[in-house]
């Protein structure tokens, strides 16, 4: 059955078997169990399948088995998965009598195979920021700084007489949030559904990001608090991020839903889309 068939109900009959693809692995973990009265290792592994996603926890001597799984590519059969929802994230495991079947041959798994490498590969296409469009420093922090709502901005890119690139700051609250599909991708458009004002909604998907705004929105105005050297704060924070488990994920997810925040804006005539100079708080 597909992964959302199970989620909803297949569990229920407790012989149910999904056909999964790894999204990625996370770090081997040691967490305290009150029922073991010790230590027991961990490892969370994100899956998916063209309906859903959860996450698959491997637990003590089935963790080992992880290390040869490739993100995206790895393809797994669970017969008998068990099933619990941890908050808004379904999760699914492995029991004394469920069978892991890695990287099965047969239509089903090729065609999931093939799935996963389309989204990875259209996941992956991503417009460069255009850096030499504007002075971000000045539009940031100069003089002349126009707030504009969304509906401003549509009328002013619609206009006849309009091809000269602008910037401005733009006063939004966070309507939704994709961070758990997508933080394998965190320097992805995708991980924001949408952001709303009082004129309109815009579509995350549609924006352009720099780096240091990136930094900005998951870590603070960081960015530009650097003296006597460069430093590649979004590498800094790319690693952060990769290292955090699911359930810090989550949390950021939960901190940034609903969360206003004033963003600087360029609007790019060439790409013909909306570009994030920086994310204030």
């Amino acid at each position: 059955m597909t992964l959302k068939a199970f989620l909803a109900t297949g569990y229920d009959t407790g012989e149910g078997k999904v056909l999964v693809c790894v999204r990625c692995v996370g770090l081997r973990r040691t967490i305290r169990s009150k029922r073991h009265q010790g230590t027991v290792d961990m490892i969370e592994v994100d899956v998916f399948d063209d309906t859903a996603v959860s996450v698959l926890k491997l637990w003590e001597d089935k963790v080992a088995s992880a290390k040869t799984w490739v993100p995206n590519q790895t393809i797994l059969l669970i017969s008998k998965p068990t099933y619990k929802m941890y908050g808004k994230v379904p999760e699914i495991g492995i029991r004394y009598n469920s069978m892991v079947d890695v990287d099965p041959q047969f239509p089903d798994a090729d065609w999931l195979r093939n799935r996963a490498k389309t989204l990875t590969k259209r996941e992956s296409i991503s417009i460069p920021f255009p850096s030499d469009t504007w002075d971000i420093g000045v539009a940031i922090h100069g003089p002349g700084r126009t707030l504009f709502t969304i509906a401003d901005i549509e009328d002013q890119v619609r206009h006849p007489e309009s091809k000269s690139d602008f910037t401005g700051k733009l006063s939004v609250i966070i309507l939704e949030m994709k961070l758990m599909e997508n933080w394998h991708l965190i320097l992805n458009p995708r991980v924001i559904g949408s952001m709303i004002d009082e004129s309109g909604m815009i579509a995350g998907r549609k924006l352009v990001w720099h780096d240091d705004a990136w930094t900005q929105l998951f870590f603070g105005n960081t960015a530009n608090e650097t003296d006597d050297q460069e430093v590649n704060l979004v590498e800094q924070s790319w690693e952060d991020l990769t290292v955090l488990d699911t359930d810090c994920i989550r949390e950021i997810e939960e901190q940034l839903l609903y969360s206003r925040v004033t963003l600087t804006f360029g609007w790019s005539s060439k790409l013909e889309r909306v570009c994030i100079l920086g994310v204030e708080w």
